[in-house]
């Protein structure tokens, strides 16, 4: 590894402690770290943190969050903002595909902007094909005078930030394994590929352990992390949806002391 690669490094570190520090910009340097040693593993892990997940991908358990469903509607005279429901109350086409877990595949820097966007404790995250879901849902319950308007995730703030806590305390432990394998002594090589991709492998899977990456000419087609639960790939709603990705449509409030739900919601 080269001085200007050793120097890359003590700025990681030095970025990683500190928490003002973008997570974007600390793993656009480990690409360049990486790319610099010809290490794959590290490469292919910082670039699908950056550039986001794919929807046939294996996606880190650490980006699946609880995410309650809510609705907004009208019930005569009444605005109702914020109901929770349950994902059973939700028409049949879709209750296969939508749960009340959210998995994040967007790239590390639109959660950081997401959670500096937010004007509240929540956000909301739009369902894929919202109008349809909406529309279903009014004539399946053919109530007069009362009518859903929309139908969306709410996700804590709090939860987008342990994402990045937890990418950033993997970004620590990477450095302090690559200390302990490959201490900085007068004369001492520099750590290697070898010694990149096992530091990365075991911040992110653990001692002893080796993360399931395939590092191709495109990082961006590799697979990483821990396999999550999600509804089958080759679904056409489910794939398209994912691809597509979730709309940010604002933060969360409930209008406290409603005293009107919805027929169809009971």
């Amino acid at each position: 590894m080269t001085a200007n690669a050793h120097n890359l490094l003590a700025e990681i570190e030095r970025d990683v402690l500190n928490e003002d520090v973008s997570l974007a910009s600390i793993l656009r340097k480990c690409i360049v770290l990486a790319s610099r040693a010809d290490a794959g593993e590290l490469r292919a892990w910082a670039t699908k943190e950056l550039r986001g997940y794919e929807g046939n991908d294996t996606v880190p358990d650490y980006r699946e969050v609880g995410a309650p469903l809510a609705v907004d509607a009208i019930a005569g005279l009444n605005r109702i903002t914020g109901q929770h429901i349950s994902p059973r109350s939700l028409p049949d086409f879709v209750q296969d595909a939508i749960s009340d877990k959210y998995t994040f595949y967007v790239g590390i820097g639109e959660i950081e902007a997401t959670i500096a966007n937010a004007d509240n404790t929540h956000v909301h995250l739009s369902l894929p094909r919202a109008t349809d879901i909406v529309a279903v849902m009014n004539s399946e319950a053919n109530v007069p005078h009362q009518r859903v308007t929309g139908v969306y995730w709410v996700i804590s703030v709090a939860a987008l930030r342990a994402i990045l806590d937890h990418v950033r305390t993997t970004l620590t432990e990477m450095v302090a394994e690559l200390h302990a394998i490959a201490p900085a002594r007068s004369g001492s090589p520099e750590p290697d590929a070898k010694q990149l991709d096992k530091a990365i492998s075991v911040a992110v899977e653990g001692s002893g352990h080796t993360i399931n990456v395939l590092a191709p000419q495109d990082s961006s087609q590799a697979n990483v992390g821990t396999p999550v639960a999600e509804p089958a790939p080759d679904s056409p709603f489910w794939t398209r949806s994912r691809k597509i990705g979730a709309f940010i449509v604002g933060a969360a409030s409930v209008l406290a002391g409603a005293a009107t739900v919805l027929t169809y919601l009971k």
